[in-house]
């Protein structure tokens, strides 16, 4: 795909996410948000288009140069979900003041494969979404996420409680 055709598609995918998002906004208070008190003005919202609208374009450029684009709709995808795309490229990982420290008493490695750049690679990152949800002996299910014991599978709600009271 050419670079021109490529950034014009990009130009258009975040275009059109900015007119639906202005389509969302203008529904939601009912006419145009700048005109509206505690909105943003027009000269700050024509700025932040600007801004998107040039972000889509730039990530789009340089998807096509590293050939990850195959044609129009990757292209447009590409320039919609440009902020996004940035976001996740520039995610801090786990620095290494957040890794757990060694438990005491435990000794360094030694031997082959003991030489820098050989530690242990780190876990998944924790989070909400990474906790693991652990059966319990009595058939419960430990939701640690939101710190409640429910039922089977899903959070316990009355009509269940009463199910299993009744035997069903």
């Amino acid at each position: 795909m050419q670079m021109l055709a490529a950034c014009l598609w990009g130009l258009g995918g975040a275009a059109a996410i900015e007119a639906w998002t202005l389509h969302e906004r203008i529904n939601s208070v009912g006419g145009f948000p700048w005109t509206y008190r505690g909105q943003m003005k027009l000269a700050p919202y024509v700025v932040a288009v600007a801004i998107r609208l040039s972000v889509g374009v730039i990530v789009t450029a340089a998807s096509t140069a590293s050939n990850q684009v195959a044609g129009p709709v990757g292209a447009l995808a590409i320039g919609i979900a440009a902020p996004q795309i940035l976001q996740q490229m520039f995610a801090r990982g786990p620095s290494r003041a957040d890794l757990p420290s060694p438990p005491r008493g435990a000794e360094p490695r030694s031997g082959p494969g003991s030489g820098p750049g050989s530690e242990p690679r780190s876990g998944p990152r924790p989070g909400p979404f990474r906790t693991p949800i652990v059966p319990r002996v009595d058939g419960r299910v430990n939701d640690s996420v939101n710190g409640r014991l429910d039922g089977r599978y899903g959070p316990a709600d009355g009509a269940d409680q009463r199910r299993r009271r009744r035997g069903r």
